[in-house]
């Protein structure tokens, strides 16, 4: 029996599931666009955006191309040096590029999934759990700013509502870094190891998986580099955001524009448009109700920073000869490794091995 049959069996199975979610995908952006911009003064918003400057726009492309950069390097000291800058610099420049025609935030993240397994075949399970971790030290510095958006900032949010998001601002500050806390500790670990080895088969490849990468991703100096380096990319996009805003007259002071990017940053996760088409949108509309500013300038700032992302994610055309067999790949088998598919881990690794090292 061939290896091949199974793949193609999932594949042709979930060819119509794709097609399907792709279709809901854009209908919920469609009806989500003509009900935002339904109650909005288009002429007004495009007169609004036309006060952009093409070398504000460029320098919106610097400030994301930065972010990609910085973010690289994150993504290369979490792997200990297991990937090569060049290879993830390329890897989120083209995954970038693609997200944008691609459904969800999701997507991309699949795409950079591949491209990163072709350096290292076979270790897909390791890369999905190396970008995982990236994006929760990235949310665990948006519920930071969060924090501190809403302490300082003075919008027309009522007192009952502020007080439920500093709830939820401060249970997702603990709750990502407090197990970061405790998973260096003995007890912690042991019950962990205890539990690995009560598993069975694909289970236990997991659970090793997820085990020593909760130890390498989680090291104090890493995960010190990360916050830290996670804390000046949501600077960017803040810095980003108070550019395009000053660009369209609209002067909101540090403060609410921190609040504005936790919005916006939050919202991307909603499984709605393509990349942050859409979702952006939203958490700015949310944002123009809470402070009152004008949703036709905030409007025009959530435009033009797609936009300057699509502009920044031009340099992945250079890779689009990867692109080809990586998106074949991936139609093909990531609904697979999603639910069927049997997760690899290096089998020189083990928890055991992992109980006599120390963090770096």
């Amino acid at each position: 029996m061939t290896r091949k049959a199974p793949d193609a069996k999932i594949s042709g199975l979930n060819r119509p599931s794709r097609k399907l979610s792709l279709l809901i995908r854009l209908g919920l952006l469609v009806l989500f666009v003509a009900l935002l911009y339904r109650f909005t003064n288009l002429r007004l918003l495009v007169s609004t955006l036309a006060r952009i400057s093409l070398g504000t726009f460029a320098a919106c492309a610097l400030l994301e191309l930065a972010f990609y950069a910085l973010e690289s390097w994150r993504i290369q000291v979490l792997a200990g040096g297991t990937y090569s800058y060049r290879a993830i610099w390329r890897s989120r420049l083209l995954s970038a590029l693609v997200s944008n025609f691609l459904p969800g935030m999701s997507s991309g993240e699949l795409v950079r999934v591949f491209m990163l397994d072709t350096h290292r075949p076979g270790n897909k399970l390791n890369v999905a759990l190396l970008l995982l971790a990236n994006r929760l030290y990235g949310v665990l510095t948006l519920a930071a700013l969060l924090l501190v958006s809403l302490l300082i900032s003075r919008t027309q949010m009522s007192d009952t509502l502020r007080g439920r998001s500093l709830v939820v601002g401060f249970g997702l500050l603990v709750g990502l870094a407090l197990p970061l806390a405790l998973v260096h500790t003995r007890p912690v670990r042991g019950a962990m190891l205890k539990a690995i080895r009560k598993m069975d088969g694909k289970f236990r490849h997991i659970g090793t998986a997820f085990y020593l990468s909760i130890a390498r991703f989680g090291a104090p100096r890493r995960s010190a580099f990360a916050i830290a380096t996670s804390a000046v990319t949501t600077l960017l996009a803040v810095a980003l955001f108070w550019l395009l805003g000053h660009a369209v007259g609209l002067e909101l002071g540090p403060a609410r524009w921190m609040l504005c990017v936790t919005m916006a940053g939050f919202s991307s996760f909603l499984p709605i448009g393509f990349g942050a088409i859409g979702p952006q949108d939203a958490g700015m509309a949310l944002f123009a109700k809470l402070s009152g500013a004008p949703i036709e300038s905030l409007l025009a700032v959530s435009l033009a920073i797609h936009v300057s992302r699509i502009a920044g994610t031009l340099p992945g055309l250079f890779y689009l000869h990867d692109a080809g067999p990586l998106l074949s790949g991936f139609f093909r088998s990531s609904r697979a490794l999603l639910q069927s598919g049997k997760p690899t881990v290096d089998s020189r690794q083990s928890p055991q091995r992992d109980t006599n090292q120390r963090s770096e």
